[in-house]
């Protein structure tokens, strides 16, 4: 019997082994190197209304210098203008007037954005470039930094104070409002959630002073917060919404959504007993715009990355090393016998759906809950992807002090 295991084994691998993965070698990681490289590409970019770009792990600066080199090259080159980020609408829109050109403190801006992944030096140096390149008179196509997400309602309730301050309305009630309460209690959630309900009311300008996606998000909150029943992905079916809503009113934009693997992907989980689905943002986006949206995974080989882990009842930023990728990896069916940094299309991965993928998100190690939570997870279970970037070492992020 062990020798047929064996044998069995063995011709999984060679099978895998002997196709031939066609992939396209990326030369450069650097944002301001020539793009010689990624015009090969130019072809899967063209007829978009929008392209996500992953990454598999939270904490890891390449996928953020990658990601903006890639945006970089689609504003130069396709007409791409609008930055759709996985993070808070209301914490995002500091940035954004940052961007464009508002007397304002690069990191003062940054650091409004709660969520740690996105509070690092590579996201500044793409914000940095996104205001050097708005800046310019001979950049008609000005670029916007959007968040699209509305996990945290604070963050909101900071953009109204300073809606608040800057309006000059003496009808907008600001003082109304108050969001400065525990999530975990019903009670206060529900007391909010009136207060946001008669402070829309009496407020019939609203519209004019505070933007619609603004209000759309903090509705979002509420709902979720306020629902008992299962509501599938609720937060990936918000944060397409916010960008189709966003792109049906800007029907000039063209989006990039840089987010975790996870949400980029066109994945629908068929969950059972009368439950509904789960779908990512990526398959509502895909239900929406079919072909003209395109998402790309980002994968790593080995490296570093930046990851919370729960030790002695709390969350500690970690760094964490992890080592060469197994053999039934996509990581290490594309990086054989390859250079550093791999594009290559999910139709040329032979088997694909009985290989694995790195797929960290913001916590690695052990959870709050006492399970521990490991490094892969086979594609099958993820899918699907249209192509993925691999890269062979990675680092850890340079987190904001």
């Amino acid at each position: 019997m062990k020798p047929l295991i064996i044998l069995l084994f063995l011709t999984h691998f060679n099978c895998l082994s002997q196709n031939k993965i066609i992939s396209t070698t990326l030369q450069y990681l650097s944002p301001t190197a020539e793009t010689s490289d990624l015009s090969k590409l130019d072809s899967l970019f063209k007829n978009r209304k929008i392209i996500g770009v992953g990454e598999s792990t939270h904490g890891t600066s390449e996928f953020t210098t990658m990601r903006h080199r890639l945006f970089k090259y689609l504003v130069e080159n396709h007409g791409y203008n609008t930055f759709f980020l996985e993070a808070d609408v209301g914490a995002c829109r500091r940035v954004n007037r940052y961007v464009h050109g508002a007397p304002d403190s690069l990191m003062s801006a940054m650091k409004e954005i709660k969520l740690w992944p996105w509070r690092t030096e590579e996201m500044a140096e793409l914000v940095n470039w996104m205001r050097e390149y708005n800046s310019s008179d001979e950049n008609i196509n000005k670029v916007d930094f959007v968040g699209c997400d509305m996990q945290l309602i604070k963050d909101d309730h900071i953009e109204l104070n300073r809606l608040f301050k800057l309006s000059s309305d003496s009808s907008i009630n600001f003082e109304s409002l108050n969001f400065e309460f525990d999530p975990s209690d019903s009670i206060a959630v529900s007391n909010g959630f009136e207060e946001w309900e008669n402070f829309k009311s009496l407020n019939a300008p609203l519209d004019s002073k505070i933007d619609n996606l603004l209000i759309q998000s903090i509705d979002q909150w509420f709902e979720l917060e306020l629902t008992a029943s299962y509501k599938g992905n609720f937060r990936d079916s918000c944060m397409a919404t916010n960008m189709i809503i966003y792109l049906d009113n800007n029907p000039n934009s063209k989006g990039f959504y840089f987010a975790h693997n996870w949400h980029i992907s066109k994945s629908n989980r068929f969950n059972g007993n009368s439950l509904p689905n789960s779908k990512t943002t990526g398959y509502f986006l895909f239900e929406k715009y079919d072909n003209r949206y395109y998402c790309i995974a980002q994968d790593l080989f080995s490296g570093t990355f930046n990851a919370f882990n729960y030790v002695a009842n709390e969350y500690r930023m970690e760094t964490f090393k992890i080592k060469s990728s197994k053999r039934k990896s996509i990581a290490y069916q594309v990086m054989k016998s390859k250079s550093d940094l791999q594009f290559v299309d999910s139709d040329s991965l032979p088997n694909i759906n009985k290989l694995w993928m790195t797929f960290i998100g913001a916590i690695y190690g052990e959870s709050k809950s006492g399970y521990k939570i490991y490094r892969y997870r086979p594609i099958n279970s993820v899918v699907v992807y249209d192509a993925f970037i691999v890269v062979n070492k990675t680092t850890a992020s340079r987190l904001l002090k």
